[in-house]
């Protein structure tokens, strides 16, 4: 993650855009415990720096926030938020500036050749021949290979919602808050407004599978109530707030949340690259350069091919 920081940033200088927003980060919980506790030994190993907050001194620093429930905090100064939707734009400028070809578009395995593929197929009709394919699908790449992938990856659904901030006040906007995460029965997650846009609450915990391409993303009643709660209770200031944004996205989970980088069983040329689990874009900038130093035969860390392999395990039926 080090190694992606250092990389996002001088990305940014290359493409002279800002993607990065350097928060913080704020991990709530009832008690200390031992996700916290592994959390801070990470952290203290490759000195990151980060401090263990009481009730009382989260009060002090962010008056704007109720910490009723909250028993400890750790807090990470150097942690932030990536702009997502800006960096893939920004990626796909710089690639083709370098002469890369950027299609959109559904593709399908298309002719073979033994053990090796030879094309795929676009929805548009036309095909694209390579000497290798990486299919790097996110939440569908199930669906590109429903029986190598069969099992292999769960599909949770995120209600994402953007509270609007009270006229005139910015307690709630970037740089005066930082991003959260709060562990209960259920959890939550957000980060504070950033251009304008509102107060993130991300309401997680449930086990309800999405179908990126037959389900209405539209968010749900239940989880409005819980986004609502959750701000009256943590964020007073913000209860009368309205919605200005929401959104349905989805994460795509590996069953032991490590990424999935691994050649088709029956494919040589093929590679599978998934898996994210709520983390892959984040490491960008560094498993992009893996998996292309992986294709091209100049993996420099082959202690993680087992952990990037494809598993036998599988989520339950």
């Amino acid at each position: 993650m080090l190694e992606a920081f250092d990389r996002w940033k001088a990305r940014e200088a290359e493409w002279g855009r800002r993607l990065f927003h350097e928060t913080g980060r704020l991990l709530l919980a009832p008690e200390w415990n031992r996700s916290l506790e592994t959390t801070k030994a990470a952290l203290d190993k490759y000195r990151v720096p980060n401090e263990r907050l009481s009730p009382d001194e989260l009060r002090r620093r962010y008056p704007q926030m109720n910490p009723e429930g909250i028993g400890v905090a750790l807090f990470e100064p150097t942690t932030g938020v990536l702009k997502a939707r800006e960096g893939c734009i920004a990626v796909a400028e710089a690639f083709q500036k370098k002469g890369g070809r950027f299609r959109i578009g559904r593709a399908t395995l298309g002719r073979r050749s033994g053990s090796r593929l030879t094309d795929v197929a676009l929805s548009d009709g036309t095909s694209i021949a390579a000497s290798s394919f990486v299919f790097a699908c996110g939440p569908w790449l199930a669906k590109v290979f429903p029986d190598v992938m069969k099992g292999k990856l769960f599909t949770p659904r995120r209600d994402v919602f953007f509270f609007g901030t009270p006229p005139g006040d910015d307690r709630f906007s970037y740089p005066n808050f930082p991003n959260y995460s709060e562990d209960d029965s259920l959890g939550y997650y957000g980060f504070p407004s950033i251009d304008h846009r509102g107060f993130k609450v991300c309401p997680v915990g449930e086990k309800t599978a999405f179908d990126p391409d037959t389900d209405e993303r539209l968010v749900s009643p239940y989880q409005v109530k819980r986004a609502r709660d959750y701000v009256a209770l943590r964020f007073p200031a913000l209860k009368d707030q309205p919605v200005v944004e929401s959104r349905v996205c989805q994460l795509e989970m590996s069953v032991d949340e490590h990424f999935i980088v691994d050649r088709h069983p029956a494919l040589e040329n093929v590679w599978l690259v998934g898996g994210g689990s709520g983390h892959g874009y984040k490491h960008g900038p560094v498993l992009g350069e893996y998996v292309a130093r992986r294709v091209i035969g100049q993996d420099k860390n082959p202690e993680l091919e087992p952990v990037f392999r494809l598993k036998a395990q599988a989520f339950p039926a």
